[in-house]
């Protein structure tokens, strides 16, 4: 069974086509600078964000970038947030760091990362 919709409004389609453009921008330079990294991309056009988090970190505490700015400035601020994001937990900027994220410090009840909801470990 498939799972589609149909946009009818003009609007409608124009900023769903314009938010897949661009998650597949930021998808793209998260990729390039953090390819072993797991990211999740949620972008409003209306509002003009697009929020950004890791779910190996969380899944509900990440970073927002403003999209009313060129490609080259979103990329390049995607790239820094991203590296500040993993920094924060202490975690490698590295293209190829891998497994690190496994030696974050988890509540053994929630499973949840320690520090998680003040931005800290």
């Amino acid at each position: 069974m498939s799972s589609s919709f149909i946009i009818t409004d003009p609007d409608e389609l124009h900023n769903a086509l314009k938010e897949q453009r661009v998650v597949k921008e930021i998808q793209k330079t998260l990729t390039e600078y953090y390819p072993k990294r797991c990211w999740l991309v949620q972008v409003n056009v209306e509002g003009g964000i697009a929020y950004i988090s890791n779910p190996q970190i969380s899944a509900s505490h990440g970073f927002a970038v403003h999209i009313n700015t060129t490609m080259h400035d979103l990329k390049a601020k995607v790239k820094r947030f991203a590296g500040e994001l993993l920094e924060r937990f202490r975690l490698s900027r590295q293209r190829y760091a891998y497994g690190d994220e496994l030696n974050l410090k988890k509540n053994p009840v929630t499973r949840r990362v320690l520090g998680v909801d003040r931005g800290e470990i």
